[in-house]
């Protein structure tokens, strides 16, 4: 008899076959995304919905801040629709830790939707920093249109196309090409 521990081995489906590895990885890796997604999402919108208390003290400094530059309905609109992909990869990323094909076709479906929205509120980030722009031309003399003409102003749409997009083009690539007929392992839903 030894005094070493019994060995674990891999968790095995009926058949006696190894379970994939990827499922969990991808899995993790969505949930993470997805929380980082919905804390963003609400400091975000806390930061859209409260500008006026945020921007109190440059206010005193330069005078009001202009219209064109406060948050409008779309942008707040987009900043709330932007909760649905990261709510949907949550549940698809807990789908795929736990091997469900449910998994695999949420990951799709936030993918599409990931990749729709991302594209809709770039392009609108895109076409208000122009408008801005046209603005702090026009009013170069207010104080407020040398922040609206800095080249930081672009880091935003920047980080929406590279950030907003990858892992919904990944999950479209990886769920609805790669592993389109893979076996995760269990096809049923237990709650």
């Amino acid at each position: 008899m030894s005094d070493m521990p019994p060995q674990f081995s891999p968790v095995v489906d009926s058949f006696g076959a190894e379970n994939p590895g990827w499922p969990k990885v991808v899995g993790i890796i969505s949930i993470v995304w997805a929380s980082l997604g919905l804390l963003c999402g609400v400091c975000g919108m806390g930061s859209l919905l409260f500008m006026s208390a945020l921007t109190k003290p440059a206010e005193e400094q330069m005078g009001p801040m202009p219209d064109i530059m406060k948050p409008n309905g779309i942008q707040i609109g987009m900043g709330a629709l932007g909760f649905i992909p990261a709510i949907i990869l949550l549940i698809a990323g807990i789908m795929t830790v736990r091997r469900t094909r449910l998994g695999a076709n949420l990951h799709i479906a936030y993918g599409a939707i990931g990749i729709l929205l991302g594209l809709a509120s770039t392009a609108y980030m895109i076409y208000h920093q122009l408008q801005v722009q046209a603005w702090a031309q026009q009013n170069s003399s207010d104080k407020w249109a040398a922040q609206a003409g800095s080249p930081r102003a672009w880091l935003g749409p920047i980080f929406g196309i590279i950030f907003g997009l990858a892992w919904p083009a990944f999950c479209l690539a990886w769920f609805g090409l790669i592993k389109r007929n893979a076996d995760m392992g269990s096809n049923e839903v237990s709650i």
